[in-house]
């Protein structure tokens, strides 16, 4: 009987890390459940005029292959974290192709929410934090970024 306890606090602490990682189109992320090599995180808001510029940017970097064949993908999280109908609804506005967290991702955890907008972070597919940018980044900003990590890594 001491065991049921226990197990319902895990399953419990299992959906609150899964809903933390919940994404606007009805999928959780895990570096473990994606097959990408480089994950882009990136903070934004409707009312960041730089983050609107770099939004284009990002898009065309979602589900971007490389000339290697390293597979490059794109997640946002709204600073203001705004409830899933607000943010499907400012998304669409925005022209947002790629998903976004309905909440602060999990993984995150370790680093502070930015203080700067945008701000974006470059994860390997492992999940390991290769570099945190603030500011807008272009397309060949964070590919050359990631270029460089391919050759160091070789």
């Amino acid at each position: 009987m001491k065991i049921f306890p226990l197990l319902s606090l895990a399953l419990l602490c299992l959906s609150c890390t899964a809903q933390q990682d919940a994404l606007d189109d009805g999928r959780f992320f895990s570096f473990d459940n994606q097959s990408a090599d480089w994950i882009i995180v990136n903070y934004w808001a409707e009312w960041c005029a730089p983050c609107r510029k770099e939004i284009p940017e990002l898009n065309e970097l979602n589900d971007f292959q490389m000339k290697d064949g390293n597979v490059i993908k794109v997640y946002g999280v709204n600073f203001d974290l705004l409830g899933s109908e607000d943010l499907k609804r400012v998304a669409e506005k925005m022209n947002i192709k790629f998903p976004n967290f309905l909440a602060d991702p999990s993984f995150m955890s370790s680093s502070s929410r930015p203080e700067v907008l945008p701000t974006t972070f470059l994860f390997d597919g492992s999940g390991e934090l290769i570099k945190e940018f603030l500011g807008p980044q272009t397309k060949e900003d964070l590919l050359e970024t990631i270029s460089k990590e391919l050759d160091f890594s070789s």
